[in-house]
Formats: structure tokens, sequence, C-alpha cells
């Protein structure tokens, strides 16, 4: 049987933790790619912690896997039984070498419109806010990204690939 220290217990945990949340619009989030079903996400990441399927009428539903201790949650989007696409839900992510978390709210939205001009690309963003939660969300479509804002910091992000 094999000791393992306190702190070598700890960093093990910590590099389990740890995982590329690196965005790269239109192909996916670190080792997951858009085209991904559910057989690929477990085969990089493991079994989820928890999975979930949404029905939303008779021919679309979802299949939804939650990695708790990495914080990210892929769905896997299906319609009359056909893959349809996949989105990835995160509090993190790297673009471009620049980690969000490290932005303010206004940074972030400066960035995704330099990163847009650097690129390209047409500046698509809608902006919703929601009263009842004290929520913003941004919706930036030609890179398939959303971020939601509670009080300024950031609650969630969900990167996709664009539907055509």
């Amino acid at each position: 049987m094999q000791l393992i220290s306190k702190k070598n217990q700890n960093l093990m945990e910590e590099q389990d933790k740890d995982i590329n949340i690196i965005f790269k619009p239109q192909i996916g989030l670190g080792d997951i790619l858009f085209s991904f079903q559910e057989n690929d996400i477990v085969k990089i990441l493991g079994n989820p912690d928890e999975r979930e399927i949404d029905v939303f009428n008779s021919s679309e539903y979802a299949i939804n896997l939650y990695y708790y201790k990495i914080n990210i949650h892929p769905s896997i989007y299906y319609e009359n039984g056909e893959f349809d696409y996949s989105s990835i839900s995160t509090e993190d992510i790297i673009l471009d070498n620049v980690k969000f978390s490290s932005l303010t709210k206004d940074e972030i939205v400066k960035f995704i419109d330099d990163y847009h001009n650097k690129h390209g690309l047409q500046y698509l963003c809608k902006y919703e806010y929601e009263e009842d939660v004290n929520e913003e969300c941004y919706f930036f479509e030609n890179i398939g990204f959303t971020i939601w804002f509670e009080e300024n910091t950031i609650s969630d992000i969900c990167v996709q690939r664009r539907r055509h």
C-alpha cells in the first residue's frame, strides 16, 4: 500500500481540477470539440458526476453531463434522433492567451470587439438584461460565445458552434 502525504494529496486534487479551458471559436473548449457526442466527451473527461436528459418536445432533446470538480457542463443536442450541436458551460475561458476571470466586464466586452476586428469577423452582439435576477447576458454570435454577469461578476460562460 502506497501512502500519500497530505501535501501531495492536495496537489493531486488541485491537478484534477485543472482543465484546459482554451476556447477555440467554432472548434471547441480545450480537448472537447463541438462535434463530440457523449461517448467522445466521456473518453476525455471520464464519467460525469451527473447525467440528465432534457426533452424539449417530441423531436428535440439534450443530454447534459455535469463535471462538478472541474466546473464543466457539456450539453449535446439532438433533433429527430440526429446530432444537432453541442455547447459547453464553464466558469472561465482563455481566448488568445487572455483568461477572462482576470478581466472586468467592460474589458471582456472590449476584448471580444477587438478579437472580432483582429480576425475580420463582423461584430454581432446581442445584449439582454434580466431585472428579476439582476443578470446581464452578452451573446456574440459569430464566435459562439455567451457570457452572463451578476453585478459585473462572471456568473456563467457558454461556448458553442454556431448553427448554420
